[in-house]
């Protein structure tokens, strides 16, 4: 049975494994001008599925997306793929610390790291 785009959202509000060492908090807030994912931890790993999977349930047409990267202490390859697919296709990323800022802006410029 699929979930709603409420129960789906409701879902991503925390994601955390049982190893709080490899974790990724993901909070959603949706209002009606569009959706930011607030993360804290790592981008790493299967968290780089989750992140995708709960952006492809919180696309609808003509809202914006924003992705935060606030107190994110690692981005592997993949994380950071994906963060900038996301941004190709018109989500915007922000960014809190020195060294996923440095990333964010890179990532703007299309540049490959």
């Amino acid at each position: 049975m699929a979930l709603s785009r409420r129960e789906f959202l409701s879902r991503c509000q925390m994601v955390s494994p049982s190893n709080c060492n490899r974790m990724l908090k993901i909070t959603t807030r949706t209002d009606v001008t569009g959706t930011i994912f607030d993360l804290e931890g790592k981008l790493a790993g299967l968290w780089v599925r989750e992140l995708e999977n709960c952006w492809a349930q919180a696309a609808i047409p003509d809202q914006q997306i924003k992705v935060v990267l606030k107190a994110v202490t690692f981005i592997d390859d993949e994380g950071r793929n994906l963060l900038a697919d996301m941004h190709q296709k018109g989500v915007k990323l922000t960014a809190e610390g020195c060294m996923t800022k440095a990333m964010v802006e890179e990532i703007m410029r299309g540049e490959n790291s």
